[in-house]
């Protein structure tokens, strides 16, 4: 606002007395260079055209309409004393000279109030813009010091969603405890949901095989006692799905003072826990960020089913293959999330087994492969990409196409390799997605569909 202030003040216009003076001035200095100029017609009466009209018309542009009307009346007022005392020769008062002095000074005054008041007004808005401009920065500046500081709190961690998962299951490998119902898992499990899910207040109930909620939690955020009876928990291991409220309904209004229910339950349906969420940011309670916890305690039961089972090598027997496949599929399924499984062909040489063990040792934290042979001895690898839609395995394809080039020098089908995708469909199950590839094979099929 201090900003703008000297900018409005340059339109207003100078003080009055200025103006007075000024007025006053050039009028009496109009008739006093005219006498200078031409005693006897200091007001160029005489000559074609009279140039002292030009006192009115400034002061009419310079002050407005009631100047330019002043300084038009004293010069005549100045005129007819001359014409009284015989300072000019006239044979009449030249009333046609003063109209037209006068309606000079006041066209060009009510021209310069007219467009004073537009600036004025303009000026006004130009500062009403500004104030709400500098409102806006102000507002942008400290959203953006939020948004930086989140920024470094997510930046400063060290996992990111498929290293957590790959953690989550190394600790299944390094501290499992069967005694317990979530296999000494509990802490690790709500601190992975609290770190992706912004959740503050929240409890993790073990559920039982016939789907009886334990009556103590067995780890907890925060200190608020969440009873295990609650009708949303009650729901969410009925549905065995994820259910929550709407954010405009009150404790009272809904029947709980839970926000959303998550249960970690595998692809088959088996439900090992569920964690009531009581209290989260409330930027994070929408649907990308309840899904993401959906999908995550898909992955954590998952994790608890299969156990070491649950791996990340490429396996003979696929087994492992087809639990990642099942949850491939009911993420999509369930949560339009893609996955692609990329078939590769490879011939009887020699470098298909440098080229096996190459793109194998390439894959991300989550891809899935699935060795086997076909009729003829040649090897087949199977992989399942999952979060990957149908134009990141184009990409990965590219990057293997690349990576023989270098190596070899050549291309995929030079180098004995043949590859297809398949998308994985909302219809399709995990079953028959292995029978049609493990078909492939038995026919000795160099190209998978």
């Amino acid at each position: 606002m201090a900003a703008a202030t000297p900018e409005l003040e340059g339109v207003k216009p100078p003080p009055i007395w200025l103006a007075v003076v000024e007025t006053g001035a050039v009028t009496v200095g109009t008739a006093l260079a005219g006498y200078w100029i031409q005693p006897g017609d200091p007001f160029f009466l005489h000559d074609s055209f009279s140039w002292t009209v030009l006192a009115p018309m400034l002061m009419g542009l310079r002050y407005g309409f009631a100047h330019g009307f002043g300084c038009a009346l004293g010069l005549i007022l100045v005129m007819a004393v001359a014409w009284r005392r015989d300072i000019i020769v006239l044979t009449e008062f030249p009333s046609q000279f003063a109209v037209g002095w006068m309606v000079s000074g006041m066209l060009a005054g009510e021209f310069a109030d007219v467009w004073m008041r537009r600036v004025r007004r303009q000026a006004v808005i130009s500062d009403f813009r500004r104030q709400r401009l500098d409102e806006f920065a102000r507002a942008y500046h400290l959203l953006k010091v939020s948004h930086d500081t989140l920024e470094h709190k997510v930046a400063g961690s060290t996992q990111n969603l498929r290293e957590a998962l790959q953690t989550l299951r190394r600790q299944l490998l390094s501290a499992k405890d069967p005694s317990r119902p979530l296999l000494g898992l509990e802490n690790a499990i709500v601190a992975l949901f609290a770190q992706y899910g912004w959740i503050q207040t929240g409890a993790l109930f073990t559920v039982d095989e016939h789907g009886k909620v334990a009556a103590a939690p067995s780890a907890r955020l925060g200190e608020m006692e969440i009873k295990a009876n609650d009708a949303l928990i009650m729901h969410a291991v009925d549905k065995a799905a994820l259910v929550s409220v709407r954010p405009e309904m009150s404790p009272t209004e809904r029947g709980t003072e839970l926000l959303a229910v998550v249960p970690i339950a595998d692809a088959r349906g088996r439900t090992w826990a569920v964690l009531a969420i009581r209290e989260m940011l409330f930027v994070a309670f929408q649907a990308d960020n309840l899904k993401l916890l959906a999908v995550l305690g898909g992955h954590v039961g998952d994790i608890l089913t299969y156990g070491a089972g649950w791996s990340s090598a490429a396996d003979e027997t696929g087994d492992s293959f087809v639990h990642h496949l099942e949850r491939a599929v009911e993420d999509r399924r369930r949560y339009d999330l893609p996955a692609v499984i990329l078939a590769m062909s490879f011939d009887a040489s020699e470098r298909a087994g440098q080229l096996v063990q190459s793109i194998l040792g390439q894959r991300r934290g989550l891809d899935q492969a699935h060795l086997l042979k076909s009729k003829s001895g040649e090897p087949r690898v199977f992989l399942l990409m999952p979060f990957t839609d149908e134009r990141g395995g184009e990409g990965y394809l590219a990057r293997l196409r690349r990576m023989v080039n270098e190596r070899y020098g050549t291309d995929l089908e030079s180098a004995g390799l043949t590859t297809r995708m398949r998308v994985v469909g909302k219809g399709d199950t995990a079953v028959g997605l292995m029978d049609d590839l493990r078909r492939g094979v038995d026919a000795g099929e160099r190209a998978v569909a």
